[in-house]
């Protein structure tokens, strides 16, 4: 039986102006866009994906943004994206720290 999970893509920007203020007056605004990151939640089986249907699924995925997301003087983060995949599929970013720890454990082995 296949299983599904939400995921949601973020992105980042940092108020590189907020660095040196005091605290007092409009905060300095020089934002920089920066990185982004993936978040996940489970939804179940494909019989839960219908029941739940766009809305509901839409629900989950703001409420995981709101879980995740910040928003304040120094730094945001929102949410830009969301999808559902099967929880045996990979997002390219897991694809890609996955080959990375694979290569680490070669090097490490080869080093020995």
């Amino acid at each position: 039986m296949t299983e599904f999970r939400i995921v949601i893509f973020t992105h980042v920007r940092e108020n590189y102006g907020a660095h040196d203020w005091d605290g007092k007056g409009e905060c300095p605004q020089y934002w920089k866009n920066k990185f982004g990151d993936e978040y996940s939640v489970f939804v179940g089986d494909t019989n839960k994906v219908v029941e739940l249907g766009r809305k509901g699924l839409l629900k989950m995925a703001q409420e995981l943004a709101e879980k995740h997301g910040r928003n304040s003087d120094y730094y945001q983060e929102y949410m830009v994206d969301w999808c559902v995949m099967s929880c045996d599929e990979e997002t390219q970013q897991e694809k890609w720290d996955r080959e990375d720890k694979e290569r680490w454990a070669q090097r490490k082995t080869v080093a020995a």
